[in-house]
């Protein structure tokens, strides 16, 4: 217990002191449930955790995989129903065979978990930005969405007909009589983070009091009574109050009287952010028993350690077990049928901190943090889920980029591991190659070599056989602060930094590579995307850098685009761009580099996105703690796709793909007395009739004077009455 409950002390002691966003600090907040997280920092939590406003423009969610660290646990032992809150996810459980749950089905809500609750067949899912959803789980294998409490609720309590939700700046109760039709009655100022009730009374806790709050009146709660203490979670029952102090001590208060509340005991550095009291066993999940049952003298029975920070408990005597929410090792049964010994048996469901995302065929292969690379069955988008997994091992294994080519996955942490990933269900290792660089940031193919970056360092590993690779010396990059990626394009390496700007490399001998080039930036650049001689560069706070690195040697700035907050990725697709930028997702028209502008996005994310994949028609995104998801940009222009075929033998029509002296000369053909012939730019916006008019059959050629046309990228349609036909125009000048 001792060695768990300094891990708390330390943690707690990051958390409150850390300056920055350092690796570190992040780490230490991201340990803590997210209604507790703006406890030390507001800005990181308005960054990386709270959502903004719903919105998107042409963009839609296809699908999500949502799931990262364990944050909430809680069950129904009459109906052997257990919902385990993960990241922005609920993974349903069948618990006949406590020891070994059965997943019955998954939940994907719009915001990092903060509270789950099954009473009767209902689970009510409390997420961070997106209120309580109300399910039906009368079918636990399908899950129905029937209504929500569009309150913005850090915790909630039930009771009888009414849900007491507290907020970010008061206590509001809503009336849950009509499951299908919630409605607020009531509310009072009151900030909190966590919240119970006891008689008629509820008990909120936060940063600054433990207050407690007459409900007798729903439609008029008062606040009777505070003490100025720091608490991290509570509950109650009876004539008391349980809480975990921001100490770290596990504290009993007196509340026969709300309007006198007194400390009756306390037991020091035994704490958690999270209680359970059954019977007279108070359940923390370090995973900690404690006996209250003479709540003067309370003490330990029994305890064990478990590997990380844990976030939840739940606990059932029926049957002697509990259940911890337990960080990135997933959930966690605990056989406590002797509580003086509980037991911790194997975790499942592990995931953390979703770093990147690479697509073949019809798998994701989800590059997490600590838990390993997670391979995500896509086939259905809609319904993604875990087909299989390779735990890297090991408490911070680091695991930041992975590479998948035929059916080999490329998993750098602190080794280069390869994966045989012909079965996907069960990945297996074949070849590992230590590497100097020692945590590679990431990881990028090209034929017969791996090349990998971390901090100052770059590396090349031969992978001519994925069983025997062999690492090559590596090489110190000049004048860096941390390499972010990589990407590579013929004999270059271009390599963003978060100092620097962009360094160059020639790899043509990847024994000896050397630098040829550096573009200055005055902002870290995280992402990069090389297509022909440009360079797309996403900066901390300046948004979209277009560089020309057709010489380079000397790379030049030639375009940008402001975005809102940092961006972190970028993959570009023909003329758009896709863009990971905080807390969305952008799509830019780059049909003129120079001037890119947005035309669509999606900023209905759980969490700000990381790095982000296109695999058409389909653009995935990985978002830490809130796994990944599959997005996809609806308004694509025109597609050229199978149209001859279709239509070849009504209508057709020939032209010069290529536009260079100002006329167009169109040559068509049809079997139809009238058409119409119209030109259409890189998004799908109409932009002039180029002909128009009643028409013989048979061959009819004109030639349409285009010399105003901007440079670009068009569609030419050809629209019959019940017909289309489409081509595609480049126009240079």
């Amino acid at each position: 217990m001792s060695k768990h409950i300094i891990v708390f002390i330390l943690l707690v002691f990051a958390f409150l002191t850390a300056e920055g966003f350092g690796i570190d600090y992040i780490d230490s907040l991201r340990r803590l449930p997210p209604r507790l997280r703006n406890f030390g920092d507001a800005e990181y939590f308005e960054t990386f955790i709270k959502p903004r406003q719903r919105d998107s423009l042409n963009v839609r969610c296809v699908g999500r995989w949502p799931f990262g660290p364990g944050f909430e646990v809680y069950g129904n032992a009459g109906s052997n129903i257990l919902a385990f809150g993960a990241g922005s996810g609920v993974l349903i459980f069948d618990i006949t065979d406590p020891a070994n749950p059965v997943r019955l089905s998954q939940i994907a809500v719009n915001g990092l978990i903060m509270q789950v609750y099954i009473r009767d067949s209902f689970l009510f899912v409390a997420s961070y930005g997106n209120g309580i959803e109300v399910f039906n789980l009368a079918v636990p294998s399908n899950p129905l969405k029937i209504s929500q409490i569009n309150v913005p609720a850090r915790d909630f309590c039930l009771k009888d007909t009414f849900a007491y939700c507290v907020a970010e700046d008061s206590l509001r109760i809503i009336n849950i009589a009509d499951i299908f039709n919630p409605f607020q009655v009531g509310a009072c100022k009151d900030s909190g983070y966590v919240v119970s009730i006891s008689g008629n009374y509820v008990y909120t806790g936060g940063r600054w009091k433990l207050s407690a709050i007459n409900v007798s009146n729903p439609a008029n709660p008062i606040v009777v009574n505070f003490l100025s203490v720091w608490v991290y979670t509570l509950t109650c029952d009876g004539n008391h109050c349980y809480c975990v102090l921001n100490s770290g001590n596990f504290t009993i208060y007196n509340i026969s009287n709300p309007l006198s509340i007194w400390q009756e005991s306390q037991l020091n550095t035994v704490g958690g952010v999270d209680i359970f009291k059954l019977g007279f066993y108070v359940y923390l999940p370090g995973f900690v028993i404690v006996d209250v049952g003479d709540s003067a003298n309370p003490f330990v029975v029994g305890d064990t350690i478990l590997p990380v920070y844990a976030q939840a408990v739940w606990v059932n005597n029926n049957f002697g077990y509990g259940y911890v929410a337990n960080d990135y090792v997933g959930l966690t049964p605990i056989n406590i049928n002797n509580p003086t010994n509980p037991i911790a048996l194997a975790s499942i469901y592990g995931a953390d901190d979703s770093r990147d995302v690479f697509v073949q065929g019809n798998y994701a292969y989800v590059s997490n943090l600590r838990k390993g690379l997670k391979i995500i069955d896509i086939s259905t988008p809609a319904n993604p889920f875990e087909a299989g997994e390779y735990d890297t091992t090991g408490i911070l294994p680091n695991l930041e980029s992975s590479w998948v080519r035929d059916t080999f996955a490329y998993v750098p942490t602190n080794a280069l591991k390869i994966l045989n990933i012909q079965n996907p269900n069960n990945p297996t290792l074949i070849g590992i190659c230590p590497i100097a660089v020692g945590y590679a940031s990431d990881i990028c193919l090209r034929d017969s070599f791996a090349y990998l970056i971390e901090g100052r360092c770059f590396q090349s590993v031969k992978i001519n056989n994925p069983a025997t690779p062999e690492s090559l010396p590596r090489y110190g990059l000049p004048d860096l602060g941390i390499a972010w990626s990589i990407f590579i394009k013929d004999s270059f390496a271009y390599i963003t930094d978060g100092d620097s700007g962009l360094r160059i490399l020639n790899i043509s001998n990847p024994a000896i590579p050397f630098e040829v080039g550096h573009f200055l930036s005055s902002d870290a650049i995280y992402g990069i995307f090389v297509k022909d001689t440009i360079a797309y560069l996403t900066t901390l706070s300046t948004g979209l850098r277009v560089v020309n690195i057709k010489n380079p040697v000397n790379p030049q700035e030639i375009g940008y685009y402001i975005a809102p907050g940092w961006t972190r990725d970028i993959w570009v697709v023909d003329t758009v761009a896709y863009i990971a930028a905080s807390d969305c997702v952008e799509v830019l028209s780059i049909a003129n580099p120079v001037a890119p502008y947005r035309v669509g996005y999606y900023n209905s994310l759980p969490q700000s996105p990381r790095r982000i994949f296109y695999n058409a028609p389909y653009l995935f995104y990985s978002a830490f703690e809130s796994g990944i998801g599959i997005l996809e940009w609806y308004n694509t222009g025109i597609s050229e796709k199978d149209n001859n075929a279709v239509i070849q033998n009504k209508i057709s029509f020939e032209l010069s793909p290529t536009v260079t002296n100002g006329k167009l000369n169109l040559i068509f053909y049809s079997n139809q007395n009238s058409c119409e012939v119209s030109l259409y730019d890189d998004l799908g916006r109409k932009f002039m009739i180029l002909l128009k008019e009643s028409i013989k059959k048979g061959r009819i050629q004109r030639n349409i004077n285009v010399i105003d046309l901007p440079n670009g990228i068009y569609f030419i349609i050809l629209k019959t009455k019940d017909e289309q036909l489409v081509k595609k125009l480049v126009v240079i000048h």
